[in-house]
C-alpha cells in the first residue's frame, strides 16, 4: 500500500474531514507506539 492510499484509508475509516487530520492522526498514533513499545522495538517495526 502506498502513502496516499495508506492516508485515505485512515480518513475513511476514522471518518476524518481532510487528508491532513488523517495525517497528524496517524502521526499521534505512531509516537505514542513508538513510546510504549520496549527496547528496541519500534525500530523493528519500521523495518
Amino acid at each position: 500500500m502506498k502513502y496516499d492510499q495508506f492516508v485515505g484509508q485512515v480518513q475513511s475509516r476514522a471518518r476524518l474531514g481532510t487528508s491532513g487530520e488523517a495525517v497528524r492522526a496517524i502521526r499521534a498514533t505512531l509516537e505514542v507506539l513508538g513510546q510504549r513499545l520496549a527496547g528496541n522495538q519500534a525500530g523493528h517495526l519500521a523495518t
